[in-house]
């Protein structure tokens, strides 16, 4: 009785934190560039010996005492392509990622290419963290052109100003640290950032005027969102079936 409790209250937990996952995919389902994760359960182990057995036998090992969230890992496949026009936006087709440079002088990596450009003419994110190969929009820019391996043209008054997009990527994806705002940090499970230019090293290419969109299923979130729910109700069953049977037991010792 105790160890069904202890499971229940154990799977309660664990189904919130994979709820809120699920919760967090459907949140950022328009987000561009955004991955989706998935919430990866373990058994916990028993606390107690394992049961004694007959002569001969092996011992028995106890039930685990639940389930715990071991870990959430990032869905790296693509999103959907979707045309925008802008020049600004800017879709990977491949394993690259953008690099942006934060606040605190580190740099963090990135697939959302909704880029527009600051007041200061800077080429930012939709964050406002600056984009890395992106020099000064000079004032007065006509045009901006970016080709599939990251060559960009300002067109200016003053005159065209060439420029290179770096892409970076990492040996496992999977492993890279989520900061917010669609900002991904490297780790030492993900592997340390190679960089390069697009069309090299299997970084992709760049697709200009066009972003990236979220690789959310919502078919699948959904159906992951109802699993839950159910899993949530046995659980409070069994938690309900457990205190009845306690305080039955409860009464009998008291005749």
């Amino acid at each position: 009785m105790i160890t069904g409790l202890t499971s229940s209250l154990s799977a309660l937990q664990t189904l919130s934190s994979k709820q809120n996952v699920i919760a967090n995919n459907l949140a950022n389902l328009n987000t561009p560039g955004f991955k989706a994760q998935r919430a990866n359960l373990q058994e916990t182990p028993p606390s107690g010996p394992p049961t004694a057995a007959p002569p001969g036998a092996l011992p028995v090992a106890p039930p685990g005492d639940g389930v715990k969230l071991a870990s959430t890992s990032r869905i790296s496949g693509p999103g959907a392509t979707m045309q925008t026009g802008n020049p600004l936006d800017l879709a990977i087709r491949g394993e690259g990622y953008l690099t942006v440079q934060l606040q605190n002088g580190t740099q963090a990596l990135t697939r959302a290419g909704n880029l527009h450009v600051s007041s200061e003419g800077t080429v930012v994110t939709e964050g406002g963290k600056r984009v890395m190969g992106f020099p000064l929009v000079p004032p007065g820019t006509r045009s901006i052109s970016i080709s599939s391996a990251g060559v960009g043209t300002y067109e200016s008054p003053a005159g065209d100003v060439k420029f290179q997009i770096p892409l970076a990527r990492v040996s496992d994806p999977g492993g890279l640290e989520n900061l917010g705002e669609n900002l991904l940090k490297p780790t030492a499970a993900s592997g340390a950032p190679i960089q390069g230019n697009p069309e090299s090293e299997g970084l992709g290419s760049i697709s200009q005027g066009a972003i990236e969109l979220s690789n959310v299923d919502m078919v699948q979130e959904m159906v992951n969102m109802i699993e839950v729910k159910h899993a949530y109700s046995a659980s409070i069953k069994t938690i309900k079936t457990a205190d009845k049977m306690a305080g039955e037991s409860i009464d009998l010792l008291k005749k």
